[in-house]
């Protein structure tokens, strides 16, 4: 079929329709439209330049197909014929997918003589076809030639529909215009989607050319009201709106031009790109009529957190997913932005660095984070090696600009309060102004003396050009966001380890039992890498052993270590100080070490440290991949003046049944005593005897862990006994 001749498109497509009995609404009634070559602008969303000849395809110069995945128009051409066609969702055949970073082969098909053949795809979406976006040129030899242009689509290229442009032109020029006036020849446009597959992009290949579009939306502050014939039909999340979780929100929205089409929402809360319909469908409508409203009440679940796409689609169809391709309709993206209870205010914007003002790389004294430029454009991490800064000096930061970083606006915040926002006073630090591409761009940040020890969030934010800033919580409308984890060390204080994943990998503490400290369900994936509980302690013997339970996090395999630092030199390096490490295989466990209080330690409070890493030998100080640390405190109040680890001179054995406790041993060397104490170091019970055994009643005693100091004859043992009922 030839559809650059001069008998009309519509007729033959009249003619085979002759006698179809069409419904209206159906697809075979929508398909009688106007000319192609005469569509563009409103009706297709064409809204390129139109090239003009002053001779057309008259003497032979024309296109007579063109292919490029599905895109498959042949013989389309002839002479005479329309020296412009705008194929923009002409259906099946005049779509097709394009993947970022992936050579294709354009083939095109030439007239009955030797002509060039130009080439050209709006990667960046400016609606304009830059030098840049040449793909290339080839000359045909022969009639009905088929010539190749090859090229590959750049990894940058924006998201969603775009232009291709297919230039005739009699001449060669190494220097084609694709809006030109020549003398000989033919374009046409078609559209492309540039899809990453991250998530799935719909195809329509009809688009909204016959009113199939969403004319407005609003949920919250969000307000889209751009829906119109020619709209393009997919539009990435260029749009954003912040919700909090376990609050109930309204999508007010109106259906387009044509009467009957189906609206369904989603929102992909667990972020893996797929729309599940039972977990994730927010709600679907079936209009009736042209522009009709419709409202969708969604509540955003308790445990959502981070950058969560809302899909938002119409098609005429009866039934709809959230990632098929159709052919009339439209899809459209938006980003909900939910905060995380433990993380930094989140930021969104769209644009990120794709204009060239954003960073390549940012240095905070000295360790270097690499931005990647991807959606959010906010990066949350820790930094590799660990940063650690004094109260009262400086961070030196150094910001690497993009290739257009003229007039960029950097800014440097921390979080001086750990409330997870920088609008506080001496939060928002200094700011700089790129002069140059590529500029590295230095300025120090102060920590002001007095800031609490532990983890702090650093945030360097660059937004752009003519840009206020407001706080550090603000959406910029271009740049790019970083969150660095950073540990501000204690003057007057033992070290504080670092993390360069701290707990976000799920290698945290999630409680700690000793004596009377119950500190428990305390951890969190993304909680402090450091909490300093000092104020929460119990009370010891020296010469005693007591019971250190450790719940685990979320990661099994972690090792759990503890410390005490029984001199009071504010480190934990010393004989004796390191009470041991064990290893957790199961989740909602915990791991028991023994916290031993020699004899002769000195009295008064001591920290008492514990730590999680992913690793075996950990230090008290040394900086790990990942993990907590936590300190407590013991307070040393006397001395049983035993020893709590010698060997059992009299061979003793405990037995208990819950109510009593039964101690046995081997020989009398004089007259014994028993005594029994509770894991506060408390005399709960005294027995003498002169034979080789002793009951002690338990009945009225508290489950848990005892101590038994026996003293038989001037031998003294120290025995365990666990009470259970």
């Amino acid at each position: 079929m030839n559809v650059c001749t001069s008998t009309p498109w519509r007729t033959f497509f009249l003619v085979a329709c002759l006698g179809c009995q069409a419904l209206p609404g159906t697809a075979q009634e929508r398909h009688v439209r106007t000319n192609i070559t005469e569509r563009g602008g409103p009706a297709s969303g064409n809204y390129y330049c139109v090239p003009t000849y002053l001779f057309g395809t008259q003497e032979g110069d024309y296109i007579d197909g063109v292919r490029l995945g599905t895109i498959q128009q042949l013989e389309t051409g002839g002479s005479p014929g329309p020296s412009y066609s705008d194929y923009f969702f002409a259906g099946s055949n005049t779509v097709t997918r394009l993947a970022p970073s992936v050579e294709y082969d354009l083939v095109v098909t030439s007239g009955p003589i030797a002509s060039m053949y130009y080439a050209w795809i709006d990667f960046n979406g400016n609606g304009e076809f830059d030098t840049a976006e040449f793909l290339g040129d080839q000359q045909s030899g022969g009639q009905f030639e088929e010539v190749t242009i090859s090229f590959t689509v750049p990894t940058g290229a924006q998201i969603g529909y775009t232009g291709l442009r297919v230039r005739c032109i009699d001449i060669f020029t190494p220097t084609p215009d694709p809006c030109g006036v020549y003398d000989l020849g033919e374009t046409e446009d078609y559209a492309v989607l540039i899809d990453d597959g991250a998530p799935c992009t719909p195809l329509h290949t009809e688009g909204t050319s016959e009113g199939d579009f969403i004319a407005g939306v609003q949920i919250g502050s969000l307000q889209d009201g751009t829906g119109t014939t020619g709209s393009p039909a997919y539009t990435p999340p260029r749009r954003s709106v912040h919700l909090a979780p376990g609050v109930a929100y309204d999508i007010e929205f109106s259906s387009g031009a044509y009467e009957a089409d189906l609206y369904k929402a989603w929102a992909d809360w667990d972020q893996d790109g797929v729309w599940n319909e039972t977990d994730e469908l927010i709600g679907e409508f079936h209009s009736t009529t042209a522009f009709e409203p419709h409202t969708w009440t969604f509540t955003v679940p308790t445990d959502a957190w981070g950058w969560v796409r809302l899909r938002m689609k119409c098609a005429d169809a009866n039934t709809m997913s959230a990632c098929d391709d159709y052919e009339f309709g439209e899809t459209r993206d938006y980003m909900l932005v939910i905060d995380h209870p433990l993380l930094p205010c989140f930021t969104y914007n769209y644009i990120g660095a794709n204009n060239g003002l954003g960073m390549d790389q940012v240095a905070v004294n000295g360790s270097v984070i690499t931005n990647p430029a991807a959606l959010p454009n906010h990066l949350i991490t820790g930094s590799d090696p660990v940063v650690h800064v004094l109260p009262g000096s400086v961070l030196n930061v150094d910001v690497t600009g993009n290739g257009s970083n003229e007039g960029n606006l950097v800014v440097g915040y921390i979080d001086l309060n750990n409330d997870l926002d920088f609008d506080d006073p001496n939060e928002t630090g200094p700011y700089i102004n790129g002069t140059a591409a590529n500029e590295v761009m230095d300025f120090a940040l102060n920590v002001p003396v007095g800031t609490a020890p532990g983890g702090h969030f650093v945030r360097i934010a660059s937004y752009g050009e003519g840009f206020e800033f407001v706080n550090g919580c603000y959406d910029p409308a271009e740049g790019q966001v970083i969150d660095l984890l950073i540990i501000v060390d204690g003057t007057a204080l033992p070290c504080i380890p670092g993390s360069v994943n701290w707990t976000s990998e799920g290698v945290f503490i999630d409680g700690v039992e000793l004596g009377t400290i119950s500190n428990l369900n305390t951890g969190a994936r993304y909680g402090a890498v450091y909490n300093d509980y000092t104020t929460q302690s119990t009370d010891v013997l020296g010469g005693q052993s007591y019971d250190l339970n450790v719940f685990n996090g979320e990661n099994v395999g972690s090792y759990y270590h503890a410390w005490v630092d029984l001199n009071d030199d504010g480190d934990f390096g010393d004989v004796d100080e390191y009470m041991g490490g064990e290893i957790l295989l199961e989740t909602n466990s915990a791991v028991g070490l023994v916290i031993d209080i020699p004899m002769n330690t000195p009295l008064g409070e001591k920290r008492m440290r514990v730590r999680c890493t992913e690793n075996e030998g950990a230090t008290p100080c040394a900086d790990s991949n990942s993990g907590e640390t936590e300190d407590y405190t013991v307070v040393v109040t006397g001395t049983t003046g035993v020893q709590p680890h010698g060997a059992l001179a009299c061979n003793a054995v405990v037995a208990a049944d819950g109510n009593s406790i039964m101690v046995t041993w081997s020989a009398v060397h004089g007259a014994t005593t028993i005594t029994l104490i509770d894991a506060t170091g408390r005399t709960v019970a005294t027995t003498a005897t002169g034979t080789t055994s002793a009951l002690l009643p338990t009945g009225h005693l508290a489950e848990g862990a005892y101590t038994i100091v026996l003293d038989n004859g001037g031998q003294r043992s120290v025995l365990r006994s666990i009470l259970a009922r």
